[in-house]
């Protein structure tokens, strides 16, 4: 009787610390606080969850705080449209002020689009400061047609390289110099059957042509880094900023060596149309030129 009385306590007395020492490992070596763990926060010896690290950077360095550039620049990459939409004559104003404080010498807004719309545009940026905006067209590939109905699309009409070129001619004359050409097209708008529009499509050479005779340079989004067409898990780093909407279908990771084989191969094929290849540097491009240099290959430092 005895026996079985010490053994009954025991296993009770080994079921508590085993308890005890499950719960101190969940909790860090700390009692739950109102019945919920402690937070992984990092401290007191607990674990920290890597979305709450904020380290502070011990390094001391002497600091050149730059309000300017030091000599006249030209910010290349600007969205005008987007961040006035549309704008007032006082909000240009201000922004005119802060180009003037940090030399910024002339801005290129690539929100230009076409027809009217072009038009709107410059008369809003170039009517008191045609000397400190540039302005690139768009091209609406979309049209009238519904966004998931990709065969209504405008650009897989039989003439629509033929109208788009003459668009681009009409842009040029109202003040226009250039092309921007944004990421969707490669990365999200698609033919008829499906697959995604590619930048080699011969169905597209009128267009680059008349950018060529035109002397528009093309800038061009390509892709985007090379972790958004990796498998978003934990060896991708970019894990937290990898777009939600695409990482179950594989849209993001099959596609990356076409669209930079396709946009090689546009380079190569149009000698006489120069080109900015944006976001591109790190993917370190062969390049294929006939007459040397025509391609600039912009940094983003967030592509880095």
């Amino acid at each position: 009787m005895k026996t079985t009385i010490w053994a009954a306590l025991l296993f009770s007395w080994t079921m508590t610390a085993l308890g005890w020492f499950s719960l101190t490992s969940v909790c860090g070596g700390e009692e739950p606080l109102d019945g919920k763990a402690a937070p992984l926060d990092g401290r007191a010896g607990r674990n920290l969850l890597l979305e709450s690290f904020r380290p502070r950077s011990q390094l001391r360095v002497p600091q050149h705080e730059l309000t300017h550039a030091r000599f006249p620049v030209v910010d290349i990459h600007t969205h005008f449209r987007v961040k006035f939409r549309p704008g007032t004559a006082e909000q240009l104003d201000e922004f005119v002020q802060l180009m003037d404080r940090n030399q910024i010498a002339l801005c290129v807004s690539l929100d230009g689009q076409l027809g009217d719309k072009l038009a709107d545009h410059i008369k809003f940026l170039h009517t008191k400061y045609a000397d400190r905006f540039a302005i690139f067209a768009n091209i609406d590939w979309q049209g009238d047609g519904k966004a998931d109905e990709p065969a209504a699309w405008d650009c897989h009409r039989p003439d629509f390289p033929r109208r788009m070129a003459g668009l681009l001619r009409d842009a040029k004359t109202r003040g226009a110099c250039g092309l921007k050409v944004f990421k969707s097209f490669g990365l999200e708008y698609k033919n008829p059957d499906g697959s995604l529009i590619a930048l080699d499509d011969p169905r597209w050479d009128e267009i680059w042509s008349a950018c060529g005779e035109l002397g528009f340079p093309v800038l061009i989004h390509v892709a985007d880094p090379a972790a958004f067409f990796l498998p978003t898990d934990e060896q991708n780093e970019r894990w937290e900023e990898h777009p939600m909407d695409i990482r179950d279908d594989g849209l993001y990771h099959t596609e990356l060596h076409r669209l930079l084989e396709s946009t090689r191969y546009k380079v190569r094929a149009y000698d006489d149309e120069p080109e900015v290849i944006a976001k591109w540097s790190n993917q370190k491009p062969q390049q294929e030129l006939k007459n040397g240099l025509r391609a600039l290959y912009s940094v983003d430092i967030n592509n880095l």
